[in-house]
């Protein structure tokens, strides 16, 4: 209560009291205090009793007094008094004394003081208000009943109380009276008045703080303004309000509220309901074991310390998470062990129910790890989803002998190290958690153990998946597809929900394997059966990762079919909603620059590279898109080192099998030809694997060096191989350049067309645009139709030269090349290779003339320029 200050004096008083305005010490509110208009119109319905019931700190007598302070002057008497006397006879002798210094004259011949007051009030012809402060320190029953009699009898009296608790008015008793009531759920500030307040005490902050503020302590006044004061201190700026939240409800706790409630019984209760997020009668009784549990809650709800609502069937109730967390650490002080129990048991009862976030929170609180590692066994498929950061700490606190014992933990835990980049090869040391032969494994999926060898197997493959080993991944998706068909079908009740996010991640694992169209086939069956799944982003994952695939196998077309279906709206948190839309960030990329659309393009990159930032084995695919754009729009140069460097960095999920190590070798080799650097090409697709991807880079170069003849056979054997081919239109293109430049017009024709078809049925136009316009417009005559589709490329120029200037060097000119590179000199050289110095001068001076150089200084540094060091001394044949 703040300092007393008293309004002016009485003008006038007759024996009756009447007077213009009178006020006995009324408290001072504090500064800054914000008006609450709301609640001022409750006080003012002038009902005979108005009670203001909530618990220390919500703000009773500011609210009263500043209500009262705001009141015209020339309006009634207001009489108030702080109750600190509970015998009724020097209680009503303090009524007496606050009547009389308010300038209300009692008759003295009275034979106590409530019959002078008594006879007072009913004398009276004007209105009388008498403020009651802290009434539930001294209302025992016969002051009641004082107090009853005495409104009773009012002609002009009206009372307000303000109390703690809210069983003081609840009896028969006052039934016949006409009450108002303002609780604690009342007095906790709305949203709108937090803002008010921080307006009000000058402190700066913006929506979300303000958001977060009011959220912290729920409105409670108190506290919100201690908060609201602590983060507008311009000397020592907090910037993490949960700290400060916490500081502020620890302070409140101990010195307010939890003296209310110093009964044992009581604390206990209290105590034991702020283990959990939220409780419900039967959670409240399990963890107390008191059959009354629901009513002391309702009590607590009605005291405005807990906010209860209706979920379904059951009412729920919570403390504000600042009180929360403030009440947790006072029980862990009192009473560690009981805290530690109650973790335990609450985390037990939420894993049978299947609320694994919830048990993994709680038995990390209690630091129960052999029951945390039970429940990432069954429930990391919601832990994983929902990105609960207990889960991480609940692995690197098990012990490696304990997680040995569960595959599907085991498994997880590599993930999640990995993803940290503080993998081991823990997982790789535990013996294969499946059988590998496929009957056993079929009697695995009928049985009734069908989820949980289905649900190891995903694990075990993603784990592989995310450390890059992507071939032993594939193996165990083979058992995924496997058990999820058979187990689907025998066991449909238990399967058939976790099938469609299963299928999903096998999807995901073949696109990394080198399987694109294995990965399109899984992924459609994930698509269909995503109404089924318990998780809804199967939908939209599938069809992201649809339009991925489908736009690294060339199909524009089907990746706009697949990104329209991507788009669609669905309900995810923040780092779901980035780990869905990554595969349609690079789709879309892809897609854009094979449509030639610059703007689209340009535009998706930075959405593409937000969604990967933190699932690093996609950014592979990442860095091939943005190869993709600087060879027709960008910076070629510092996309090639930026390729070269994610090679490196990335090398793990770039190993044999994988799908993106050979799309990278074909993006390089593209940005090696565009730039002109014919020999770092050659040495590079020399050395490269044989690959379809490559096969349009390998004929371009062989194209573009002067061999017709070897660019068709490599065209005319990359479209011979089985299936679509990613780069049809592309080879087709090449084909019909090899064929007219060796004077077969009509054989150039027909591919020309050929890629024209392709271009159109796939909706990619890169392809036509990297065939010299010159060549191209002679093809395209007489090819119908295909004027729109040049118009749309006219404006995007040839990414690659008209030819490539390839250095050849003999097997001795390479070796000298290598050695005067390393400092030696010419007599060192020549004894290193058993020849004459002569021999040696001679071969630097051809070495010189290919490189158009006249020293040996420039000749390494064309050398480092063009690729020559360590490329080969001649090609491979077909």
């Amino acid at each position: 209560m703040g300092d007393p200050v008293r309004a002016q004096s009485p003008a006038a008083a007759d024996r009756d009291g009447v007077i213009s305005h009178w006020s006995r010490a009324l408290p001072r509110p504090p500064e800054n205090v914000i008006r609450r208009d709301r609640l001022h119109a409750v006080i003012d319905k002038n009902r005979a009793l108005t009670v203001v019931q909530g618990p220390a700190g919500f703000g009773k007598t500011t609210l009263v007094a500043e209500w009262a302070n705001a009141r015209d002057e020339h309006s009634d008497v207001t009489v108030w008094m702080d109750a600190t006397h509970s015998d009724p006879r020097t209680f009503w002798s303090d009524v007496a004394t606050a009547f009389a210094e308010s300038g209300i004259l009692l008759e003295s011949s009275a034979d106590s003081p409530y019959l002078a007051i008594l006879a007072s009030v009913h004398a009276r012809s004007s209105e009388l208000t008498l403020v009651i402060d802290r009434f539930d320190t001294v209302a025992d029953r016969q002051i009641q009943d004082s107090l009853h009699e005495l409104i009773m009898r009012r002609r002009w009296l009206r009372v307000i109380t303000c109390v703690r608790r809210g069983d003081i008015f609840t009896s028969v008793l006052w039934s016949d009276l006409s009450v108002s009531t303002i609780r604690a759920h009342d007095l906790a500030f709305t949203a709108d008045e937090t803002a008010q307040l921080t307006r009000e005490l000058g402190v700066e902050l913006d929506n979300d703080d303000i958001r977060s503020l009011h959220n912290a302590g729920q409105g409670w006044p108190e506290p919100t303004r201690a908060l609201a004061l602590e983060l507008g201190r311009p000397a020592q700026r907090v910037t993490d309000i949960e700290t400060a939240a916490g500081r502020v409800a620890r302070e409140y706790l101990q010195r307010r509220l939890l003296p209310e409630f110093e009964n044992d019984e009581q604390l206990d209760f209290i105590l034991a309901t702020a283990v959990p997020e939220s409780v419900t009668e039967e959670i409240a009784a399990m963890l107390t074991g008191d059959a009354q549990s629901g009513r002391h809650l309702r009590h607590l709800e009605t005291e405005g310390v807990l906010t209860a609502n209706r979920d379904d069937d059951e009412i729920v109730y919570r403390w504000p998470s600042a009180a929360r967390a403030a009440l947790c650490e006072e029980f862990s002080r009192r009473k560690p062990q009981r805290a530690t129990e109650l973790n335990s048991r609450l985390a037990a009862w939420y894993f049978t129910r299947q609320s694994f976030v919830s048990a993994i929170k709680h038995a990390m609180v209690a630091n129960d790890v052999e029951l945390a590692v039970q429940i990432i066994e069954r429930g990391w498929p919601e832990l994983l989803k929902l990105h609960v950061p207990e889960l991480d700490a609940a692995l690197t606190a098990i012990p490696l002998e304990l997680i040995a014992a569960y595959p599907q933990a085991a498994a997880i835990r590599d993930i999640r190290l990995h993803l940290a980049a503080q993998g081991d090869d823990f997982l790789l040391s535990l013996p294969d958690p499946l059988p590998n032969d496929p009957q056993h494994l079929e009697s695995l999926a009928r049985s009734d153990r069908s989820l949980q060898a289905m649900n190891t197997a995903t694990a075990m493959m993603i784990a592989l998946r995310v450390r890059g080993r992507v071939a032993k991944a594939a193996h165990y998706g083979n058992m995924v597809e496997q058990i999820g068909r058979v187990g689907r079908f025998h066991q449909p009740d238990t399967m058939a929900s976790f099938v469609p996010n299963a299928f999903l991640q096998l999807g995901i694992t073949r696109g990394f394997a080198d399987d694109l169209p294995g990965a399109i086939q899984i992924l459609r069956v994930a698509y269909e059966l995503a109404p089924s799944s318990e998780s809804e982003h199967v939908l939209v994952d599938s069809a992201g990762k649809l339009a991925l695939f489908s736009a690294l196998r060339g199909n524009t077309a089907q990746t706009m079919f697949w990104l329209d279906r991507h788009d669609r709206p669905y309900r995810k948190s923040d780092w779901m909603a980035r780990w869905v839309s990554l595969g349609g960030a690079i789709a879309r990329t892809l897609a854009a620059i094979e449509g030639l659309d610059q703007a689209a393009a340009t535009d998706a990159i930075p959405h593409m590279k937000l969604a990967s930032r933190e699932e690093q084995n996609w950014s592979p695919f990442v860095t091939f898109a943005g190869s993709r754009h600087a060879l027709h729009w960008g910076d070629r140069l510092g996309a090639l080192a930026l390729l070269r460097e994610e090679r490196a960095h990335h090398r793990a999920w770039l190993r044999k099998g994988s799908t993106m190590r050979p799309l990278l070798d074909a993006a390089e080799a593209e940005l090696l030809i565009a730039l002109g650097l014919a020999n770092q090409a050659e040495h590079l697709l020399t050395n490269a694997p044989r690959h379809s991807a490559l096969d349009a880079p390998r004929a371009r170069f062989a194209l573009l060096t002067g061999q017709p003849e070897r660019a068709l056979r490599r065209a005319t054997a990359g479209l011979a191989r089985a299936g679509a081919h990613p780069s049809q239109a592309e080879l087709l293109l090449i084909s019909a350049s090899a064929e007219n430049r060796m004077g077969n017009t009509t054989a150039a024709r027909e591919s020309f067309r050929g890629a024209f078809d392709n271009a159109r049925a796939t909706g990619s136009l890169r392809s036509l645009s990297t065939m010299p316009s010159d060549e191209r417009s002679a093809l395209a005559a007489g090819v119908s139709g295909i004027s729109e589709l040049l118009r749309q490329i006219e404006t995007t120029p040839n990414p690659f030269p008209s030819e490539l200037r390839l250095i050849e060097l003999t097997e001795r000119e390479q070796l000298i090349l290598e050695r005067i590179a390393k400092g030696m000199s010419v007599q060192a050289v020549a004894e290193d290779l058993f020849v004459s110095r002569n021999t040696v001068k001679t071969q630097m001076r051809s070495l010189y003339q290919k490189l158009d150089v006249s020293s040996r200084d420039e000749a390494v540094a064309r050398a480092h320029e063009y690729g020559l060091f360590g490329a080969p001394a001649h090609r491979d044949d077909d």
